[in-house]
């Protein structure tokens, strides 16, 4: 296979691969693509429609970042908790899609994805405000997992996602509330509701998360031996409606009491 790069314009380059002649027409075929970045990235973008081509599989790879997301969803949704799903539409709708979802996948690169979070990191906030680091590290992971499906696909060779850089996130310090505060919680929960006070001394003993508290069953304790299962967790989802799940590890616990 042969290819070679056009320039066109300042940090824009065709990157244009011979495909040979059609049988029908004995016209000259090549597969093209408009790259925005560096010469370097459109030298990587063009060896990888060379390797594309060499495979024969440059029929295939047209589909736009909308295409992927869809295809994905239908074939991930069975695997994914309730919560998991409504926040990877979320973020597509709202985030991804109105800025990507008519690019050809084949297209994205890794400064087309840094300039997006950057834009995220001034603008993707409710009102138009800042949008936090760690949000942003969500976008990436979300869209790192399309790339990566459309790799396996054959979509593409590699995921230019990896060569991203979302904004770092800074570990924030926990506090974590002393033992006698946490007694005197339970008290003052205890005397305006003994279910509350129960739950609030659940929670202190066992590191349970809420959702998972409120999942749990008598069948689920052993009373004997004083240690419950965590097996399942309740979530809301968008509709505010309550739903079971499995916890958010896919692992059932047993956990001893101090009685």
């Amino acid at each position: 296979m042969r290819g070679h790069l056009e320039g066109r314009g300042k940090n824009t380059w065709r990157a244009k691969v011979y495909l040979g002649r059609d049988a029908q027409t004995d016209r000259k075929r090549y597969l093209t693509r408009t790259i925005h970045g560096t010469k370097k990235e459109a030298q990587d973008i063009l060896n990888e429609l060379l390797v594309e081509a060499g495979h024969g599989s440059h029929t295939i790879v047209d589909g736009t970042v909308r295409d992927l997301s869809q295809r994905w969803l239908a074939l991930a949704a069975s695997t994914l908790s309730p919560t998991t799903e409504t926040e990877y539409r979320r973020l597509l709708d709202r985030l991804i899609l109105p800025r990507f979802g008519k690019v050809k996948v084949r297209s994205l690169s890794a400064s087309d994805l840094d300039a997006f979070y950057a834009h995220l990191h001034r603008h993707g906030g409710n009102g138009g405000g800042p949008l936090g680091a760690q949000s942003i590290q969500h976008v990436h992971a979300l869209i790192r997992r399309l790339l990566n499906q459309a790799v396996k696909w054959g979509w593409i060779v590699s995921n230019h996602a990896s060569n991203a850089s979302p904004p770092r996130v800074i570990p924030h310090e926990i506090t974590i509330a002393a033992a006698s505060d946490v007694v005197r919680l339970i008290a003052a929960a205890d005397e305006q509701d003994a279910n509350l006070g129960a739950f609030l001394r659940l929670a202190a003993v066992t590191g349970a998360r809420r959702g998972e508290l409120c999942a749990l069953r008598w069948s689920d304790v052993d009373l004997a031996k004083g240690t419950p299962r965590i097996a399942r967790s309740i979530v809301e989802e968008r509709n505010d409606e309550l739903v079971e799940k499995d916890t958010k590890t896919h692992a059932a616990r047993r956990i001893a009491l101090d009685v």
